[in-house]
């Protein structure tokens, strides 16, 4: 057992300190339905072709819902790949192993080309490329992380309840959070999608809150990041536990900069006058409840099974 887990941290120390890059895109639909029966139709085939593409360590798809109180944002497709490599010869080695597949799918999103070739496909996605932000090693020194606690601290005490917990939520969206919480658990490293909505005029203070991300004392999870999409807040991880057990370890070692960013959408209020232990596990019930199921994936960094929940 301690030489599994050493060689699980000298695992995730190489890929942590590897040169990495990541494509993240998120594709308005045209037609959602038919997206979902052709992901579906071509999950074996393109799961087993992410397998075979040299240098890729994540990716997945995945079905984002629309705003239901807003026309701001309509549903979209999300597809996100991390590698070790170009991205052109990523581009180059996907469309070559499963570039009919892929196609199939991307031809329900918005300007897809109707006959793209290789440049097409390549093209369509690195043009739409969204930024992330990282949870990364921190570069301040330890007093000023510990004063920025205190702050935070301080802030949050005195903090109004936010607005949008006080929006009812629909019988439809709590069965879709129901059903996607206890998707594929038995699975290791399933990816964890989630989905927030903004609150009016909070882009500006969650894109600040983005920026000082990277400046967190120790990495939370290094293959864990947030994506911004207009008022559509995404938080994409690759965890290697069940995502019980990973939500968990957020909420106690990220709870701070997760709760700066989350506290500027709909339906997240900070317990007010709780125990710490509470409020991480109130974060920890908040992230797996407005998850997103994801329709494939693949995770070259999934534990053996039998992996267990760490505290």
């Amino acid at each position: 057992m301690l030489d599994d887990e050493r060689a699980r941290v000298q695992e995730d120390r190489h890929v942590a300190l590897s040169v990495r890059n990541s494509l993240t895109v998120v594709l308005p639909l045209r037609d959602a339905a038919a997206c979902r029966v052709a992901i579906e139709r071509q999950r074996l085939a393109i799961e087993r072709g992410w397998a075979k593409v040299p240098g890729l360590i994540s990716a997945c798809l995945a079905t984002l819902p629309g705003d239901q109180r807003s026309d701001a944002a309509s549903p979209a497709l999300f597809v996100e790949c991390t590698f070790e490599s170009e991205l052109a010869d990523l581009m180059s080695a996907l469309f070559s192993v499963i570039g009919p597949e892929l196609s199939s799918v991307l031809a329900h999103c918005a300007e897809y080309p109707e006959l793209a070739d290789a440049r097409g496909f390549a093209g369509y996605l690195a043009e739409r490329a969204r930024r992330s932000s990282a949870f990364a090693s921190g570069s301040l020194p330890r007093g000023m992380l510990d004063l920025n606690g205190i702050v935070w601290r301080l802030l949050d005490t005195f903090a109004l309840p936010n607005a949008g917990s006080l929006i009812e939520t629909s019988e439809e969206e709590l069965e879709a959070r129901r059903s996607a919480v206890g998707m594929q658990e038995p699975i290791q490293g399933v990816p964890l999608v989630h989905v927030a909505w903004l609150l009016p005029r909070a882009i500006a203070r969650t894109k600040r809150a983005l920026r000082d991300l990277g400046r967190v004392s120790e990495p939370v999870e290094h293959d864990a990041r947030f994506v911004l999409d207009g008022t559509r807040l995404l938080f994409v991880a690759y965890p290697s536990s069940p995502a019980q057990c990973w939500a968990e370890r957020l909420s106690q070692r990220g709870f701070g900069p997760c709760a700066r960013i989350w506290r500027n959408a709909r339906g997240f209020s900070l317990p007010f006058g709780v125990r710490r232990a509470r409020r991480a596990r109130w974060l920890a019930e908040f992230v797996l409840e407005q998850r997103v199921p994801v329709a494939a994936w693949f995770n070259a960094r999934a534990l053996r099974s039998g992996a267990a929940c760490e505290g």
